[in-house]
């Protein structure tokens, strides 16, 4: 499943996404963004991550058409996963961490790690 996103397999993607518990959406300022190049912004999707606490944080995947920018990647998605944690020691403060993605349980568990490891707050607590 790692060349979902590079073959532009946008339906594949979303279909494991979905089965994931991601939901699509817009980006309004992502799209608005990039009205320069149209077609390169394709969309987002979006998992809520949560344990018996509450909601962790939300994990987004932004979709880009790369054909839409060069003829040479006619054929090719780029995807990039990012996620705002809450810095749970200092009152309103968050850190924002974004990689390209590669596949859903790659990114997944290197998001998990990181607020593991990092000890951030949730998002919202129960």
């Amino acid at each position: 499943m790692d060349s979902i996103i590079r073959e532009k397999n946008n339906e594949a993607f979303l279909k494991e996404g979905e089965e994931r518990g991601y939901r699509p959406y817009i980006d309004s300022l992502k799209a608005q963004k990039n009205q320069r190049t149209p077609g390169f912004y394709q969309g987002s999707i979006q998992k809520r991550v949560a344990d018996d606490d509450g909601t962790r944080y939300f994990l987004n995947i932004d979709m880009f058409d790369m054909g839409a920018v060069s003829i040479r990647a006619s054929n090719h998605w780029s995807a990039r996963a990012w996620v705002q944690f809450h810095v749970e020691s200092e009152h309103g403060k968050v850190a924002d961490v974004e990689i390209s993605f590669e596949n859903f349980a790659d990114t997944e568990a290197f998001f998990d790690d990181i607020w593991t490891k990092m000890e951030f707050g949730h998002y919202e607590k129960d």
